[in-house]
């Protein structure tokens, strides 16, 4: 009395030790042995594991993969597609005088134009980003249950596998379907295409697991969210000189814009493998 039940992690599996005594005459003395000695058989009751759903992690993961789906079909229509004039939809420019630019030196941008750049910039500067968060977030638990060996073979397989089915078949022969359809000149071309998140996660997460093995366990709490507004600020300093610096550099290695991958892929990457690590999620949850 006055003692808390043990607490166990998420996860983990409860073992329960139930003692049977083995002396039949309810505890009398047999052959001169007191009950002291009448030997007990242990039965370990192991009761199965508890996992800990976390239901807002996954209407978040639903949420950005509708968004990701919208941005890329808003994206086809922000260009000049022929006849589906999702461009002219300026009233002074009735002979769409100019349907790939945003000015000719009097018209204002398109309607449609406007709203789809607005939306596409918005999300570009949150959503993939988060997925790269929320995948790091997961990265040293997993790292820690399976070893090296079986955390490096699985990244391989899970994200390796749908990268090199989509970028050596799929994606291709959409291409030939694509050229085809055109009348150009069929050419086979690999290509990640979208799967340019795969590769990256794949490559994020095998760097860290190289380097965890040779790093110490970092402990740290949830930071403040006024340190978190001044690391924001300072990574916009980031994205805004690499944006002026990098030139030609910024697809370099299949990433989708540099400018992103090193002030906002690789930081979100790495916060939630230090969330991870220290439980950050819980903490917000306590609101600790």
């Amino acid at each position: 009395e006055g003692m808390s039940a043990p607490r166990h992690p998420a996860g983990e599996k409860e073992t329960v030790a139930v003692v049977v005594e083995t002396n039949p005459d309810g505890g009398g003395k047999k052959g001169g042995e007191d009950d002291a000695s009448a030997p007990a058989d242990v039965v370990v009751d192991p009761k199965p594991a508890v996992k800990r759903q976390v239901t807002y992690l996954t209407n978040l993961k639903t949420f950005l993969t509708f968004i990701v789906v919208t941005h890329h079909t808003v994206c086809l229509f922000t260009g000049c597609l022929g006849n589906i004039q999702t461009m002219i939809m300026n009233p002074n420019d009735p002979a769409n005088a100019d349907p790939t630019g945003l000015y000719d030196g009097t018209v204002k941008p398109r309607t449609f134009y406007t709203g789809a750049m607005w939306f596409l910039l918005v999300n570009q500067g949150y959503f993939m980003a988060a997925f790269f968060l929320i995948s790091g977030y997961f990265c040293p638990k997993s790292l820690d249950r399976k070893g090296f060996r079986a955390f490096v073979a699985d990244k391989i397989v899970r994200l390796g596998g749908p990268l090199v089915l989509w970028s050596a078949a799929f994606r291709p022969l959409v291409t030939l379907f694509e050229q085809a359809y055109a009348g150009a000149p069929l050419t086979y071309e690999w290509s990640p295409g979208v799967c340019w998140f795969l590769l990256w996660l794949l490559n994020f997460s095998i760097a860290y697991a190289v380097v965890a093995q040779f790093t110490p366990k970092v402990k740290v709490g949830m930071p403040h969210p006024f340190v978190l507004l001044v690391i924001g600020m300072g990574l916009g300093g980031v994205f805004y000189a690499i944006k002026k610096a990098i030139g030609p550099w910024d697809y370099f290695g299949g990433m989708t814009m540099w400018t992103y991958g090193a002030s906002m892929y690789i930081p979100f990457f790495a916060a939630g493998v230090l969330g991870g690590r220290n439980d950050w999620l819980k903490s917000v949850e306590e609101m600790k």
